[in-house]
């Protein structure tokens, strides 16, 4: 498995793993470290559903995962980490790439994408 980033964002999994904030600390084009996607996972996803609904799926795996997390983490070796902007910035992905879903049903008399008469069977003739 691998993970690897390029700074010319010249691919959706590149793109995806940049919003996302799975980078190289320098934001550099190469080898992520520490990684929190692998690209098999992320390429599998975007394989599976549009762009926007993969970065979402993406942030919300994320989002499960490291909520649990303590807010925040240091090691004796000056290591610090703090989940909680991490957490912020995907939340804000999923409410920027919301799908909406069209409606399920479409009443009688109503047409997308086109006009069209009101449904009248149910009116008085007289």
């Amino acid at each position: 498995m691998a993970a690897t980033f390029d700074a010319t964002l010249s691919t959706a999994k590149d793109r995806a793993r940049m919003l996302l904030g799975d980078v190289p600390d320098n934001g550099a084009s190469g080898t992520v470290s520490s990684p929190m996607l692998q690209d098999e996972t992320i390429e599998a996803m975007l394989e599976a559903h549009p762009y926007n609904e993969a970065v979402r799926q993406l942030a919300m795996g994320l989002l499960s995962r490291f909520s649990a997390e303590p807010d925040n983490y240091e090691e004796g070796n000056g290591v610090k980490l703090s989940w909680r902007s991490r957490l912020e910035g995907w939340k804000a992905i999923l409410k920027e790439l919301k799908v909406t879903a069209p409606p399920a049903t479409v009443r009688s008399g109503i047409a997308i994408g086109q006009l069209s008469a009101p449904d009248m069977t149910e009116m008085r003739s007289d």
